[in-house]
Formats: structure tokens, sequence, C-alpha cells
């Protein structure tokens, strides 16, 4: 309990900063799996199948965004958004199993693993964002925040090009899970903390 609180006054102190370490972890494991979600998938199948299953992740995804809005409003950013970071992990997990058995599967899951919670993760972190910061102070705090998710944009491309070519799709899973694990936990300390400073002043954040 000692160092639950004790992390949760390091990020009353600094949530920029975790934030910034969000969004950065956040866009960099998002462009490293999008550039292993179609290396995989044109590995496996030809080019003319790649509209097929792009209208697929699409419908994938708008029910992923419905369904998305729906846990915001019921259950808050604070504790959707970790929640869907740790189903994308388990989903890299169990695509880390299928690919050397089932390879052709586990690109077509892949690829509709990663249009369809793209969108989700992302609006839902900002929607964490808009409702964890002050109004009057956020524009500077969130400048900040998607100049790291800039650095991210670059960190994960760097990841693609070096850990799937040096040491292939199945190391390229498992640490696009660990990545969205890292994300589930930073931002449920930014959550948690949210909540203590709410309690420490006698009341609840209000919703933005």
């Amino acid at each position: 309990d000692s160092a639950a609180v004790k992390l949760s006054n390091v990020i009353q102190r600094y949530p920029t900063e975790f934030a910034l370490a969000a969004a950065t972890v956040m866009i960099a494991q998002q462009v490293a799996g999008k550039a292993a979600r179609d290396a995989l998938f044109l590995s496996h199948f030809d080019v003319v199948e790649l509209p097929k299953v792009m209208i697929a992740a699409a419908l994938i995804s708008l029910l992923g965004v419905l369904t998305m809005s729906h846990l915001l409003t019921r259950f808050g950013p604070g504790r959707a958004v970790p929640a869907a970071f740790c189903a994308s992990a388990a989903l890299f997990a169990v695509e880390r199993l299928l690919l050397s058995g089932l390879p052709g599967l586990t690109a077509s899951v892949l690829y509709l693993h990663m249009t369809g919670f793209g969108a989700i993760v992302i609006s839902g972190f900002w929607s964490l964002i808009n409702e964890r910061f002050d109004p009057h102070t956020a524009k500077p705090r969130i400048a900040r925040i998607a100049a790291g998710a800039a650095l991210g944009g670059l960190l994960g491309g760097v990841l693609a090009r070096f850990v799937a070519e040096d040491l292939g799709f199945p190391s390229m899973l498992v640490l696009l899970c660990a990545l969205n694990l890292v994300c589930a936990l930073i931002i449920v300390a930014l959550g948690s903390a949210q909540r203590s400073a709410a309690h420490a002043h006698g009341g609840e954040v209000g919703s933005g």
C-alpha cells in the first residue's frame, strides 16, 4: 500500500511526464505493429487480397469504436483504456502462439487486430488526457504529450526495421505484447492518481 501511495504521489507531481511516456510507447507500438501487420499479410497473401481484409478491418474498427464509446461512458477512460490495451496484449500473445502453425490465419487476425484496436486505444488515451488535466493549463501539456507521440512514431519505425528484420515476426509480436502492457500500466497509474487527487479535494473530478 505504501508503495502504491508513493507511486500515486510521484504521478501527481509529474503527470505530464507519465502521459508523455504513455503517448510515446502507444504510438511506437502502433507504428511498429502496422509495419509488422502489412509485412506479414503480404508475405502470405497476394496483394489482390488486401482490399478484402481492409474492408473487413474497417467494419471491425467501426464496431470497436461504438463499443469503446459505450465503455468510456460507463466506466470512464481510466478503466476502459487500460482494459483495451490488455486485450490487445492478449491478442498479440495468441497471435505469437498461432504464428508457427497457422501463419496465414495469424496474418489475417493481426491485420484485423491492429486496424480494429488502433483508433480505439488512441482516442481513449486522449479522452483520459482531456479528463486528467486542468483545461486552463492543458494546452502546453498537450503540446508536450503530442511531441512524445511524434517521438513514438520515430521509435516505432526503428523497432519495425531492426526487430522484425533481425529477430523475426515472433519477436516482434512478443515486443508488441510487452509495449501494450506498459501502456496499460502507465494509464492505470494516471487514472489512479486522478482518483486520489479527487478524494483529496473532497469530491470527484468531473468529466470533460
